[in-house]
């Protein structure tokens, strides 16, 4: 087995999980992973996990998102890499079209 693949195939449930306000005992041991996150609650990085799932959820079972910030998703998905990484954070803004495909979405 590739030791490789075995983190890139946890589904994001799975994440939303490991982070979440079920799993307190946990948190002092994950909270070393996002090193940059202004002080240490796990409520506002188990929150913002959850939201980016609800939305790649609905997002991977086809549902409506013509109601969604899409803007907003992408800010969620910024700040939540800032946590892990201000570098990441940044080379997902710099390789991301979304703020180019919104920018060109017609206005109603």
């Amino acid at each position: 087995m590739d030791e490789g693949r075995n983190i890139s195939e946890v589904s994001f449930g799975f994440w939303h999980q490991l982070v979440s306000k079920k799993q307190k005992f946990l948190w002092p041991d994950l909270v070393g992973a996002f090193p940059q996150m202004p002080g240490r609650h796990q409520t506002p990085n188990s929150d913002l996990v959850g939201s980016l799932r609800l939305s790649r959820n609905r997002i991977g079972h086809h549902h409506r998102i013509w109601s969604v910030d899409i803007g907003a998703k992408q800010r969620e998905i910024l700040k939540l890499a800032g946590y892990i990484d201000l570098e990441l954070a940044l080379w997902i803004k710099d390789s991301s079209r979304v703020y180019e495909v919104l920018s060109r979405r017609p206005v109603a």
